[in-house]
């Protein structure tokens, strides 16, 4: 049982060296609110979205991500709250959560909101023993790591995010994985190494109106998770009309994105983006492929 422990560890110490102990998505800027609950309501009405993300796209495996989000304004937009489901399956290892957020909106000066939101919820963290394909005489084949078969735990998370926006200028920084919790899936006589980590997101961007036609949003988004060095994505978004939108984006020592969104009547939207993978991964993997499909109900304001 006590390498069943370790092997265990191992893969949460592969999530936090590829960033991907939480899910990642290339469309921060489409859908911000995963990153910071302090997001959650501030624009005009509801939202409704569903990101799908397959990573790594050649690679046996392979991260694949769905979650769907919905948040608004209440109270006449003082407050905020929303709701977030995901999955996300990392070969032997998977993930399911739930959270719910809630926001406070201060009114500040020139038409500036500050807003601060938390994020509580739960993960269902699993490994599967059956996926996990032994080599070499070192591993009996009866070892309980490859027999043990399904084991998951369900732990408590949490997180808080503060969030200053107005018109041509938005940032903000969350802190999810509040709690620290420590991953224990077996009974062992050896204590799990693995922990929800805390995760450090920083994200800040300006919307700059060319004309009443074209706007233009370089932004950025910072993550940050020790031991690991900081990562940057740095995304150009070009807006026709809020009907059309391309975007590129580069996430350092990763990936370069194209993006495209495509909104109707400003009620549906469907964006795609593919990364171009930049580190020696693109040896063994193709890209990585994200589809978002989202819904905005009718303004609260109006009511």
């Amino acid at each position: 049982m006590r390498r069943l422990v370790i092997v265990f560890s191992i893969f949460m110490c592969i999530a936090d060296l590829n960033a991907q102990q939480l899910p990642q998505y290339t469309q921060f800027l489409m859908n911000d609110a995963v990153y910071n609950p302090g997001i959650v309501g501030t624009r005009d009405a509801f939202r409704a979205k569903l990101n799908h993300r397959e990573q790594w796209v050649g690679i046996k495996d392979a991260p694949r991500t769905n979650i769907i989000t919905v948040e608004g304004p209440i109270l006449d937009h003082k407050m905020g709250i929303g709701a977030f489901v995901y999955s996300d399956v990392n070969g032997p290892t998977r993930q399911i959560g739930f959270k719910g957020a809630y926001s406070y909106h201060l009114e500040l000066a020139d038409e500036m909101e500050l807003s601060f939101g938390l994020s509580a919820g739960f993960v269902r963290y699993a490994i599967d023993g059956s996926k996990i394909t032994s080599r070499g005489e070192e591993i009996e084949l009866n070892d309980p790591v490859i027999n043990t078969g399904f084991r998951s735990k369900i732990l408590p998370d949490a997180g808080f995010g503060t969030y200053i926006h107005r018109k041509d200028f938005f940032a903000g920084i969350s802190v999810p994985q509040l709690l620290n919790t420590r991953v224990k899936l077996f009974d062992a006589d050896v204590e799990a190494l693995g922990r929800l980590v805390n995760h450090y997101y920083v994200i800040g961007g300006y919307n700059y109106e060319l004309n009443d036609d074209f706007t233009l949003t370089p932004a950025v988004l910072v993550k940050y998770v020790s031991p690991v060095p900081v990562q940057i994505e740095a995304a150009f978004q070009a807006s026709f009309q809020n009907m059309v939108t391309a975007a590129v984006s580069y996430r350092t020592e990763d990936a370069f994105s194209v993006m495209l969104r495509y909104n109707l009547q400003d009620h549906l939207s469907v964006g795609y983006s593919y990364d171009f993978i930049m580190s020696d991964l693109n040896q063994y993997a193709s890209g990585s492929h994200e589809i978002m499909i989202g819904a905005r109900f009718k303004d609260t304001k109006e009511d």
